[in-house]
């Protein structure tokens, strides 16, 4: 059995300090209803169903086989490149390169069980930023949007999540399309750097997503700027559409009074920082 590399439910500090692999689901926005977004169309972080029944809840003979070979396959695939998933958490170029120069296919394929490629693997970490350098001149600009995790979230994606900058901007002149493509949630790497309050990231990709991109998601947006603290930018999403603070599903005032950090009273403010919030 093929050894699983994993770190979940680690928040994005852990995970830069500690680059083995991860489980993304807990930087998916509202995974778990983690953040209690309870818009319909969110994942609310139930355990996906792999398909083994059939009609009636019989179980299907022929898919359980289906699906056992499919896992025989995936088995041999992740031992397989069991090697380079080692050395793309190490940021080991030398080991690395040494296995894609035998087999150049290696940089699109997917070395996890969450089907994270190499790609994936590095980006999470600052500290494996050389290495990405490094893989992207391996890559085309396709082979950066078709590679997909489980969820359908590209690694840039998981920059957003973690607050990599550099390494977003890397993947962003590696094909500039990167920050308008959504996960299977329906979202952008915007809303993962908004969620999780990486103003540098957000500001940065808010100059190269397309206009109709976030103001299509403009509510989403505002709930994850809300939940960042961001509250500046928020508000001046709100001045480009003003009808995003009347939405019916989550008003983003309720968001800021059910974080207490947002009060004077929820937090141990120093000198200079009860100055400012008192003015």
């Amino acid at each position: 059995m093929a050894t699983v590399y994993t770190l979940k439910n680690a928040p994005p500090s852990a995970a830069a300090s500690s680059p083995t692999a991860y489980d993304f689901s807990y930087f998916d926005p509202c995974y778990g209803g983690r953040f209690g977004c309870g818009e319909e169309g969110f994942d609310q972080g139930g355990v996906r169903d792999v398909g083994f029944r059939g009609v009636e809840g019989e179980v299907d003979d022929d898919l359980v086989a289906e699906g056992r070979r499919g896992h025989e396959e995936t088995e041999n695939r992740l031992s397989h490149y069991l090697p380079l998933l080692k050395a793309t958490i190490k940021g080991d170029w030398n080991e690395a390169s040494g296995i894609i120069d035998q087999d150049p296919d290696a940089v699109r394929t997917r070395i996890t069980q969450l089907d994270e490629a190499a790609l994936t693997v590095a980006i999470f970490s600052r500290g494996r930023n050389p290495f990405v350098r490094k893989l992207l001149e391996k890559m085309t600009p396709e082979d950066v949007v078709n590679l997909v995790n489980d969820r359908g979230s590209t690694a840039l994606h998981f920059a957003a999540g973690t607050g990599n900058i550099e390494g977003a901007k890397m993947l962003v002149n590696k094909n500039s399309e990167l920050p308008n493509v959504p996960n299977e949630l329906g979202l952008i790497p915007l809303n993962y750097a908004a969620a999780w309050g990486f103003r540098k990231m957000v500001l940065y990709l808010q100059k190269v997503t397309r206009e109709d991109m976030i103001l299509a998601r403009g509510h989403r947006i505002l709930i994850h700027l809300t939940v960042g603290e961001l509250y500046d930018i928020a508000f001046s999403l709100v001045q480009r559409d003003p009808k995003l603070a009347c939405v019916e599903l989550r008003n983003p005032l309720e968001v800021i009074v059910e974080k207490y950090s947002s009060f004077q009273s929820g937090n141990s403010f120093n000198f200079w920082q009860k100055l400012i919030y008192l003015g």
